[in-house]
C-alpha cells in the first residue's frame, strides 16, 4: 500500500508540474501576441475578442513607432522612404 501512494504522489505531482507549465507557456504566448513584436508567432484564433483587439493595437504601436521614439538612423530611412 505504502508504494501505491508514493507512485500516486509522484504521479500528482507530475500532472501538476505539467499544468503549471501548460500555464505558463500560455502566458509567454499571450505576452508575446499582444507586445506586437513578432506578431507570425500569435495564434490568432485562440484569443479573445479583447486580446485580439490588444494584439493588434501592440503591433501597430511596435512597427509604427512615434517619432520621438525612433533613432536617428530610422529618422533617415523614413526621410528617404517618403522622398522617393
Amino acid at each position: 500500500m505504502q508504494r501505491l501512494s508514493i507512485g500516486a504522489s509522484i504521479f500528482l505531482a507530475l500532472i501538476l508540474a505539467h499544468a503549471s507549465f501548460a500555464q505558463t507557456t500560455r502566458s509567454e504566448k499571450l505576452h508575446t501576441c499582444l507586445t506586437g513584436r513578432f506578431p507570425s508567432l500569435c495564434n490568432h484564433g485562440l484569443l479573445t475578442p479583447d486580446q485580439l483587439s490588444a494584439a493588434r493595437r501592440g503591433v501597430r504601436a511596435f512597427h509604427n513607432p512615434p517619432l520621438e521614439r525612433m533613432t536617428a538612423d530610422s529618422l533617415k530611412f523614413f526621410a528617404f522612404e517618403v522622398a522617393h
